[in-house]
């Protein structure tokens, strides 16, 4: 969601929408976002962090990585970045 995210920096990238969004906001940041735009809006945070922690104030919170459900009522969430822990090897 950071078009200017580098893959090998160590950090994570962070877009997040000030809340409450409407839906409107919401389908501008979407419509943004395939452009890669989308933190030019008002309400739109973006940042780097290595490690960064999320805490649901109501209810709870689904969990993403990389498209994946990791967490679908959760309260806290701890996430750290370590560097050169994946190796990959291509062909």
């Amino acid at each position: 969601m950071s078009p200017d995210a580098l893959l090998d920096d160590g950090l994570f990238d962070i877009c997040a929408v000030s809340h409450p969004p409407s839906r409107i906001k919401l389908l501008n940041v979407v419509y943004r976002y395939t452009k890669g735009t989308q933190s030019e809006l008002p309400g739109v945070y973006t940042g780097r962090a290595s490690h960064f922690h999320l805490e649901a104030l109501e209810g709870g919170m689904v969990a993403h990585c990389d498209g994946e459900i990791i967490c679908q009522d959760g309260k806290e969430l701890e996430i750290s970045c370590i560097p050169g822990a994946l190796r990959l090897i291509g062909t």
